[in-house]
């Protein structure tokens, strides 16, 4: 039997709150607002959804954090690469699976079929998946209403854009449907080549 999705907890002896083992994910109200909170292999985190004040009720303090170390920045390197090299002809988006097992990061691209503009791929449910990356060429790196439907699980998900002039990077944590961004370096060990792109008020 599959576990319930969510657990809903109030957080009120001050104790760090943990998501029950026969769900998913919790959402907790805290005295400062309400967030939402997961973990598995990859990654522990707990986001804030909303802001409010509770009277009665501990605070909480949101984080992210990757359960199995930062990803060497060079990887960056070799994706900024490869994905210039499938922009030469034609302006082509390109998506990026990243993986950690035992210790070891794996970098694939999987079957796709992309454009300019818009980029379909195979895979994308596999649990051992920490990041999906995709290429906006010559765009600036953002999120599309498009990549909100779409990503939905819960992992890292990253944008690369300018890739020949001024190459950039935004990266977010995804937990089922809500989001989070957060610094690139939370996940990697550094930018690479990237730049950090970054929208007003949105961290």
């Amino acid at each position: 039997m599959l576990p319930e999705p969510a657990a809903y907890l109030i957080h009120q002896d001050g104790r760090q709150p943990a998501v029950p083992d026969d769900k998913v994910f919790a959402y907790v109200l805290a005295g400062n607002g309400l967030f939402k909170q997961a973990r598995n292999r990859h990654v522990d985190a707990l986001i804030k959804l909303a802001t409010t004040h509770v009277a009665g009720l501990q605070p909480l303090t949101p984080y992210v954090r990757p359960l199995t170390g930062r990803i060497p920045g060079q990887i960056l390197h070799r994706i900024l690469q490869d994905a210039r090299s499938r922009s030469w002809d034609a302006p082509c988006e390109a998506m990026y699976h990243i993986t950690i097992d035992h210790n070891q990061v794996h970098v694939f691209r999987p079957q796709q079929d992309a454009g300019a503009a818009r980029v379909a791929y195979a895979g994308g449910d596999d649990l051992s998946i920490i990041l999906d990356l995709h290429s906006h060429q010559q765009m600036r790196a953002f999120y599309s209403e498009t990549d909100n439907r779409d990503e939905q699980g819960f992992r890292f998900y990253a944008v690369i854009g300018r890739i020949f002039t001024r190459p950039e990077i935004i990266l977010r944590l995804g937990m089922y449907g809500d989001f989070q961004r957060v610094p690139t370096t939370t996940l990697f060990t550094d930018l690479g080549p990237f730049q950090e792109w970054s929208h007003k008020d949105e961290y």
